[in-house]
């Protein structure tokens, strides 16, 4: 049992370290073919948050990442379980992975959808950006030692 474990956990690791950019790439271009619109939007939201988290700009467990990682790759290859050449059959095992891959993420992709909901509306608005600035102000006037000041 434990030689299966270390041997999943070295196959999560390697699946984790495989996805590029060109991965990430051919996952959206991937995205305009007939065959994937049902579940486009899934996907792309995969491939964000994995490119996120490539650069460094959203944390996940080692596990998430082997699951988004395993499933944009999954995605990606043409030749998987039903391969995708076979009209609407081809994507079937596609969006079957991908669901999987966003049921057992849920709640780090709920997470995810906040993050980026929250920065993008600091971004994109200038009262956004003002509110952040006033949060880091006052998380810095919070760790000051406090004075108490008696007014007249």
């Amino acid at each position: 049992m434990w030689s299966r474990l270390k041997e999943k956990l070295s196959e999560i690791q390697a699946q984790r370290d495989s996805v590029n950019e060109d991965d990430i790439r051919e996952a959206r271009e991937k995205c305009d073919d007939e065959g994937a619109k049902g579940f486009r939007s899934d996907v792309e939201l995969l491939v964000d948050m994995a490119e996120d988290i490539m650069h460094g700009r959203f944390k996940v467990s080692p596990e998430v990442i082997a699951a988004i990682a395993a499933a944009i790759l999954y995605f990606v290859w043409a030749l998987d379980l039903v391969p995708d050449f076979i009209p609407v059959l081809g994507y079937i095992d596609d969006g079957l992975v991908i669901a999987a891959t966003i049921k057992a993420c849920m709640t780090d992709i709920q997470r995810y959808k906040k993050w980026r909901k929250d920065k993008e509306w600091t971004q994109d608005n200038p009262l956004g950006r003002l509110m952040k600035k006033a949060k880091t102000y006052l998380q810095a006037r919070r760790s000051l030692p406090r004075k108490d000041y008696i007014i007249y």
